[in-house]
């Protein structure tokens, strides 16, 4: 009688546990899309989530090829059968319906937004079709602010090693969509 008593307690406390209402996490990849526009140029989406019930956040809208050293842009690279390449021409920039301030997307206290950084690459002529693109982040930097006093911050690489879309090639008729989360 006391194991059926105390399984019907951890029971009952894992389904408390489990209907109590979770602290979301602060940030989170949600989505990445890879699609093929033409021969020489694609485009990847890479959806990710910011949000915090204790505190406001601040990230920025840019975004560049390789790291940021200022910390003021999201940082990613182009990766070609899953090496990092420097070939081709990329352009990118993060799109979200957060407000701007300063220049800085704000993601208010106890609420969340959605963010996706859109990429485009033009890769040369003469690339083999068997070269599979993606791209990966590699700095995420953002502000986060408590009682009115704002803390730079950034991602780390373990968090970021799910920024990444699916690899896609020239040769692809269609494009591919993971879901991160």
């Amino acid at each position: 009688m006391n194991m059926k008593r105390s399984f019907t307690a951890i029971f009952a406390l894992a389904l408390l546990i489990s209907a109590l209402p979770q602290s979301s996490q602060a940030y989170v990849a949600t989505k990445a899309t890879s699609l093929r526009l033409n021969d020489h140029t694609l485009m990847f989406l890479l959806t990710y989530e910011f949000g915090h019930e204790k505190f406001a956040y601040r990230l920025p809208y840019v975004a560049i090829r390789g790291e940021d050293e200022t910390a003021s842009a999201a940082g990613y690279d182009i990766r070609n059968n899953g090496l990092r390449t420097n070939s081709g021409d990329a352009i990118a920039v993060v799109l979200s319906d957060a407000e701007l301030e300063d220049g800085m997307y704000v993601v208010p206290k106890n609420e969340s937004r959605e963010f996706t950084l859109v990429t485009f690459l033009t890769v040369p002529e003469g690339v083999a079709t068997s070269s599979k693109y993606s791209i990966s982040v590699n700095s995420l930097p953002f502000e986060f602010v408590k009682d009115g006093v704002t803390y730079p911050n950034h991602l780390n690489p373990g968090e970021l090693k799910n920024y990444q879309t699916p690899a896609i090639g020239t040769g692809e008729k269609i494009g591919i969509t993971q879901k991160l989360n």
